[in-house]
Protein backbone atom coordinates (compact mmCIF):
# COMPACT_ATOMS: atom_id res chain seq x y z
CA UNK A 1 0.00 0.00 0.00
CA UNK A 2 2.97 2.33 0.68
CA UNK A 3 4.38 1.84 -2.48
CA UNK A 4 1.09 3.00 -4.16
CA UNK A 5 0.46 5.91 -2.59
CA UNK A 6 4.07 6.75 -3.32
CA UNK A 7 3.34 5.99 -6.73
CA UNK A 8 0.41 8.10 -7.09
CA UNK A 9 1.83 11.02 -5.00
CA UNK A 10 4.46 11.11 -7.24
CA UNK A 11 2.83 11.39 -10.51
CA UNK A 12 0.36 13.63 -9.09
CA UNK A 13 3.85 16.15 -7.99
CA UNK A 14 4.72 15.43 -11.44
CA UNK A 15 1.75 17.34 -13.23
CA UNK A 16 2.67 20.37 -11.50
CA UNK A 17 6.22 20.27 -12.14
CA UNK A 18 6.16 22.90 -15.31
CA UNK A 19 9.46 23.52 -14.62
CA UNK A 20 11.30 20.23 -15.51
CA UNK A 21 12.94 20.23 -18.92
CA UNK A 22 11.02 17.96 -21.26
CA UNK A 23 13.22 15.34 -22.40
CA UNK A 24 12.48 15.38 -26.64
CA UNK A 25 13.23 11.60 -26.93
CA UNK A 26 10.83 10.34 -24.62
CA UNK A 27 7.73 12.18 -26.35
CA UNK A 28 5.50 9.59 -26.90
CA UNK A 29 1.88 9.57 -28.79
CA UNK A 30 -1.00 8.54 -26.84
CA UNK A 31 -4.58 7.44 -28.67
CA UNK A 32 -7.86 9.20 -27.08
CA UNK A 33 -11.30 8.97 -27.44
CA UNK A 34 -12.00 11.96 -30.04
CA UNK A 35 -14.35 13.29 -27.06
CA UNK A 36 -10.86 13.21 -24.40
CA UNK A 37 -11.47 17.17 -23.85
CA UNK A 38 -15.05 17.30 -23.31
CA UNK A 39 -14.31 14.13 -20.45
CA UNK A 40 -11.72 16.93 -19.20
CA UNK A 41 -14.19 19.64 -18.92
CA UNK A 42 -16.87 17.04 -17.19
CA UNK A 43 -14.56 16.33 -14.67
CA UNK A 44 -13.12 20.05 -14.33
CA UNK A 45 -16.68 21.46 -13.68
CA UNK A 46 -16.10 20.91 -9.92
CA UNK A 47 -13.19 22.91 -10.24
CA UNK A 48 -13.71 26.69 -9.90
CA UNK A 49 -12.21 28.68 -12.84
CA UNK A 50 -10.96 25.37 -14.36
CA UNK A 51 -9.24 25.64 -18.75
CA UNK A 52 -8.94 22.69 -20.50
CA UNK A 53 -4.97 22.61 -21.02
CA UNK A 54 -3.96 23.07 -24.07
CA UNK A 55 -2.18 20.12 -24.90
CA UNK A 56 -0.51 18.94 -28.19
CA UNK A 57 -2.83 16.77 -30.01
CA UNK A 58 -3.94 15.91 -33.94
CA UNK A 59 -6.94 13.89 -35.20
CA UNK A 60 -6.11 10.08 -36.09
CA UNK A 61 -9.40 8.83 -37.24
CA UNK A 62 -13.16 9.97 -36.66
CA UNK A 63 -12.99 8.48 -33.58
CA UNK A 64 -9.81 8.55 -31.75
CA UNK A 65 -6.96 11.48 -31.64
CA UNK A 66 -3.00 11.16 -30.62
CA UNK A 67 -2.12 13.09 -27.85
CA UNK A 68 1.22 14.06 -27.56
CA UNK A 69 2.98 13.37 -24.10
CA UNK A 70 6.31 13.12 -22.38
CA UNK A 71 7.40 9.43 -20.73
CA UNK A 72 8.31 9.82 -17.02
CA UNK A 73 9.76 8.36 -14.76
CA UNK A 74 7.16 7.89 -12.61
CA UNK A 75 4.62 9.25 -14.71
CA UNK A 76 3.00 10.34 -17.95
CA UNK A 77 3.76 13.97 -18.50
CA UNK A 78 1.03 15.83 -21.39
CA UNK A 79 2.68 19.09 -22.43
CA UNK A 80 1.06 22.03 -23.38
CA UNK A 81 1.99 24.25 -26.50
CA UNK A 82 4.06 26.98 -24.82
CA UNK A 83 6.16 24.04 -23.37
CA UNK A 84 5.71 22.48 -26.88
CA UNK A 85 7.08 25.55 -28.92
CA UNK A 86 10.30 25.70 -26.69
CA UNK A 87 11.06 22.36 -28.03
CA UNK A 88 11.89 23.27 -31.70
CA UNK A 89 10.18 20.76 -32.98
CA UNK A 90 7.96 20.48 -35.67
CA UNK A 91 4.54 19.89 -35.70
CA UNK A 92 4.51 17.92 -38.82
CA UNK A 93 6.95 15.25 -37.88
CA UNK A 94 5.95 14.86 -34.63
CA UNK A 95 3.92 11.72 -35.12
CA UNK A 96 6.74 10.44 -36.99
CA UNK A 97 9.69 11.36 -34.31
CA UNK A 98 6.97 10.57 -31.59
CA UNK A 99 6.30 7.03 -32.70
CA UNK A 100 10.29 6.28 -33.62
CA UNK A 101 10.72 7.32 -29.43
CA UNK A 102 8.07 4.78 -28.47
CA UNK A 103 9.88 1.68 -29.90
CA UNK A 104 12.73 3.01 -27.94
CA UNK A 105 11.17 3.79 -25.03
CA UNK A 106 8.75 0.32 -24.79
CA UNK A 107 9.70 -2.65 -23.59
CA UNK A 108 9.60 -5.98 -25.05
CA UNK A 109 6.64 -6.19 -27.66
CA UNK A 110 4.91 -9.37 -26.93
CA UNK A 111 2.19 -10.92 -29.32
CA UNK A 112 -0.23 -13.92 -27.14
CA UNK A 113 -2.83 -15.44 -28.92
CA UNK A 114 -3.26 -18.04 -31.28
CA UNK A 115 -5.38 -19.79 -34.42
CA UNK A 116 -6.23 -16.11 -35.13
CA UNK A 117 -6.93 -14.08 -32.17
CA UNK A 118 -4.36 -12.29 -30.55
CA UNK A 119 -3.08 -9.32 -28.24
CA UNK A 120 0.05 -7.54 -27.60
CA UNK A 121 1.59 -6.96 -24.36
CA UNK A 122 4.24 -3.95 -23.85
CA UNK A 123 4.74 -2.71 -20.63
CA UNK A 124 0.81 -1.33 -19.37
CA UNK A 125 0.47 1.36 -20.49
CA UNK A 126 1.22 2.12 -24.53
CA UNK A 127 -0.32 -1.05 -25.67
CA UNK A 128 -2.89 0.64 -27.75
CA UNK A 129 -0.39 3.51 -29.20
CA UNK A 130 1.16 0.42 -30.96
CA UNK A 131 -1.47 0.86 -33.47
CA UNK A 132 0.50 3.26 -35.03
CA UNK A 133 3.31 2.16 -35.50
CA UNK A 134 2.52 0.96 -39.47
CA UNK A 135 5.43 -1.74 -39.94
CA UNK A 136 4.14 -3.96 -37.54
CA UNK A 137 0.50 -4.79 -39.19
CA UNK A 138 0.98 -7.31 -41.32
CA UNK A 139 -0.26 -11.22 -42.20
CA UNK A 140 2.68 -12.43 -41.75
CA UNK A 141 3.06 -10.87 -37.76
CA UNK A 142 -0.79 -11.54 -37.17
CA UNK A 143 -2.20 -14.50 -39.55
CA UNK A 144 -5.79 -13.77 -39.25
CA UNK A 145 -8.62 -14.76 -41.38
CA UNK A 146 -9.47 -11.64 -43.82
CA UNK A 147 -8.20 -8.25 -43.17
CA UNK A 148 -6.76 -7.40 -39.46
CA UNK A 149 -9.43 -5.97 -37.07
CA UNK A 150 -8.39 -4.57 -33.80
CA UNK A 151 -10.54 -3.56 -30.62
CA UNK A 152 -9.28 -1.50 -27.82
CA UNK A 153 -11.33 -0.85 -24.90
CA UNK A 154 -8.59 0.22 -23.11
CA UNK A 155 -5.36 1.85 -22.75
CA UNK A 156 -3.69 -1.43 -22.00
CA UNK A 157 -6.07 -3.72 -24.26
CA UNK A 158 -5.31 -4.32 -27.94
CA UNK A 159 -7.44 -7.39 -29.19
CA UNK A 160 -6.75 -8.52 -32.76
CA UNK A 161 -8.82 -10.70 -35.11
CA UNK A 162 -9.52 -11.19 -38.72
CA UNK A 163 -12.73 -9.46 -40.73
CA UNK A 164 -13.93 -12.81 -41.50
CA UNK A 165 -13.78 -14.24 -38.25
CA UNK A 166 -17.24 -13.50 -37.53
CA UNK A 167 -17.96 -16.19 -34.32
CA UNK A 168 -14.65 -14.44 -32.87
CA UNK A 169 -15.81 -10.93 -33.52
CA UNK A 170 -18.71 -11.87 -31.80
CA UNK A 171 -17.21 -12.96 -28.80
CA UNK A 172 -15.18 -10.35 -28.55
CA UNK A 173 -17.86 -7.69 -28.39
CA UNK A 174 -18.83 -8.79 -24.93
CA UNK A 175 -15.51 -8.94 -23.56
CA UNK A 176 -15.11 -5.29 -24.94
CA UNK A 177 -18.32 -3.85 -23.96
CA UNK A 178 -17.05 -5.38 -20.08
CA UNK A 179 -13.47 -4.01 -20.27
CA UNK A 180 -14.00 -0.48 -21.40
CA UNK A 181 -16.80 -0.31 -18.72
CA UNK A 182 -14.63 -1.70 -15.71
CA UNK A 183 -11.06 -1.02 -16.52
CA UNK A 184 -8.77 2.29 -16.65
CA UNK A 185 -8.16 4.80 -19.10
CA UNK A 186 -10.64 4.17 -21.30
CA UNK A 187 -10.44 4.19 -25.24
CA UNK A 188 -13.53 2.46 -27.39
CA UNK A 189 -15.69 -0.14 -27.75
CA UNK A 190 -15.35 -0.04 -31.51
CA UNK A 191 -13.71 -2.59 -33.72
CA UNK A 192 -11.28 -0.86 -36.56
CA UNK A 193 -9.87 -2.69 -39.82
CA UNK A 194 -6.28 -1.90 -40.79
CA UNK A 195 -6.74 -0.47 -44.49
CA UNK A 196 -2.40 -0.62 -45.15
CA UNK A 197 -1.87 2.83 -43.30
CA UNK A 198 -4.07 3.39 -40.85
CA UNK A 199 -7.14 2.12 -38.96
CA UNK A 200 -10.75 2.40 -40.23
CA UNK A 201 -13.52 2.68 -37.43
CA UNK A 202 -15.91 -0.29 -38.99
Amino acid sequence: MDEVIERYSNASGDVYNKDKEINVNRIVPIIKPSDYFEQLKTLGNSVKDYKIPELIWEPYNEDLIIVYAEDREESIHYFNQEEFEKLEISKDTLLEFSVNNLNNVLPKIEKVGEDGNFGLIAGGDYEVSLMLMTDIWTKENFDVNGEIIIAIPNRNLVFITGSNDKEAIEKLKGTVKESFETGNHSISTNFYKWNGKKFEKI
